[in-house]
């Protein structure tokens, strides 16, 4: 609790050199599909895009193997989006952050009131290197339907990369 405290004159000055990256972006329509957005919209127009989805059943070895790939395909200049949902995922998407590697992040519960990024999150939003983006409405209630959610933005991922990859 205390670091928190002591990062937050860090974090506020991050949001106010880059208000137009900490503000919602409103409604944006990607795949057929409405999204909440909020960070860096130049990072919609990289033409290569590559979807980021892990098996929670896959061994250490096996998400050590996708990493690197990501990673490579990340230093070619693709940008990478998953809903950073399975640990394989969560740490492909960590990775890929912290090398600096443009990502696409869709959330699974939308922004609340008052969102704040993670602090990986918060600056790679500050550096334009990261795209928040929801299709759910924000709801205080436990989700009871988090498996189809999953899916569907597995599968929205995928779309949001077909089309972009066709564009290309």
């Amino acid at each position: 609790m205390l670091a928190y405290l002591d990062d937050n004159p860090r974090r506020l000055l991050l949001k106010r050199q880059h208000p137009e990256f900490f503000s919602p972006l409103g409604t944006i329509t990607l795949a057929g599909t409405n999204f909440q957005a909020m960070g860096d919209l130049a990072l919609l127009s990289c033409k290569k895009k590559l979807a980021l989805q892990c098996s929670r059943h896959l061994y250490q070895q096996e998400i050590d193997h996708l990493q690197l790939t990501f990673l490579a395909e990340g230093k070619q200049g693709t940008t990478i989006i998953s809903p950073c949902i399975s640990r394989g995922e969560q740490q492909i998407a960590t990775a890929c952050i912290e090398a600096h590697i443009p990502f696409i992040v869709l959330l699974v519960g939308g922004f609340p009131p008052y969102y704040k990024p993670t602090p990986l999150y918060l600056q790679a939003c500050a550096e334009g290197r990261l795209l928040l983006l929801s299709p759910f409405q924000w709801q205080n209630e436990k989700i009871t339907n988090m498996r189809q959610r999953c899916l569907y933005l597995n599968e929205l991922a995928k779309r949001i990369c077909e089309e972009a990859n066709k564009k290309g």
